[in-house]
């Protein structure tokens, strides 16, 4: 990390103090990107969890077809497909949606 804080102060100092560089360069461009990428990684995960948990208390909510339809959604845009389809073949056969939600099980595994 220093490493790259190094790289960008340089980078910093040649276009603000000596401006010998311009400020839309790809170089300053990419490690601006990969020192905020980098430094955020954390929050991103810890954002992950939090709607994880979030999602998973939802999920032991719900209700009804609705709930469940959105709880499958929001866990297929985390990455958590096996519950995802888990909750989509739990959608009981007298159902209009549920011809639908096999096809989405399906496509999703």
């Amino acid at each position: 990390m220093s490493f790259v804080l190094t790289i960008l102060s340089f980078y910093i100092n040649l276009v603000f103090v000596k401006g010998c560089v311009h400020l839309n360069t790809f170089g300053m461009q990419l490690l601006l990107d990969w020192f905020l990428i980098s430094s955020f990684k954390s929050s991103l995960y810890m954002l992950q969890k939090y709607q994880l948990d979030r999602i998973s208390l939802h999920d032991s909510k719900r209700a009804t077809y609705e709930h469940t339809k959105k709880s499958a959604e929001n866990l297929m845009l985390l990455g958590q497909t096996d519950r995802a389809v888990q909750l989509l073949l739990e959608t009981d056969a007298d159902n209009d949606s549920y011809y639908v939600d096999c096809l989405r099980s399906v496509l999703f595994v």
